[in-house]
């Protein structure tokens, strides 16, 4: 499937091509930060805030970090791949309600006013 043309593809097919391409090394990324990139015990992904470089910095270099993320180097995970990855992430949609959208927490919100 190597340079199979996914422009008229709907997205969730072209994901799904991806993650079965990629899956040993997104499934150390799913195994911390969850599937959706927001929901696992690691830093949060989506709605991806930093530019590819600086993604890219932090995961060659995370100990300049308190995170406990191990570094990937790039043998380990070649610059092409790291940059799929981002690109991945940059494609998922941020799920997350806001606080207003959240009776409760609208609640909360509303009374400290």
């Amino acid at each position: 499937m190597a340079g199979a043309d996914f422009s008229r593809a709907r997205p969730q097919a072209q994901r799904r091509w991806w993650l079965h391409r990629r899956r040993p090394t997104l499934s150390s990324v799913h195994a911390c930060h969850g599937f959706s990139g927001q929901n696992g015990v690691g830093a949060r992904l989506v709605p991806m805030k930093l530019t590819q470089a600086a993604f890219t910095a932090y995961v060659r270099h995370p100990h300049d970090t308190p995170t406990g993320m191990p570094p990937y180097t790039a043998k380990v995970m070649p610059d092409q791949e790291l940059a799929d990855i981002y690109t991945y992430i940059k494609s998922l949609p941020d799920s997350a309600k806001k606080a207003k959208d959240i009776p409760i927490l609208n609640d909360i919100l509303n009374s400290q006013k």
